[in-house]
């Protein structure tokens, strides 16, 4: 079985790396970073939709200037 003192140092050690990667470097609250986390990956899903928004209007331009004669 995990002790306590290993899952507290696993936790300290996620919520380091969640800070890293939302950019959330001040020490505040688990709430506050978790909510910069999920404020991060909704704009990451977005980024991620126009591109795939842009993909597919280039796609479409392409097969439709394919199609002229």
């Amino acid at each position: 079985m995990v002790s306590r003192g290993h899952k507290r140092t696993a936790m300290y050690r996620n919520l380091q790396l969640l800070r890293s990667i939302s950019c959330s470097h001040s020490r505040r609250r688990k709430a506050s970073v978790l909510l910069d986390v999920s404020e991060y990956i909704q704009g990451l899903k977005q980024k991620l939709q126009e591109l795939n928004q842009l993909q597919v209007a280039k796609a479409q331009k392409i097969i439709d200037y394919d199609l002229m004669p």
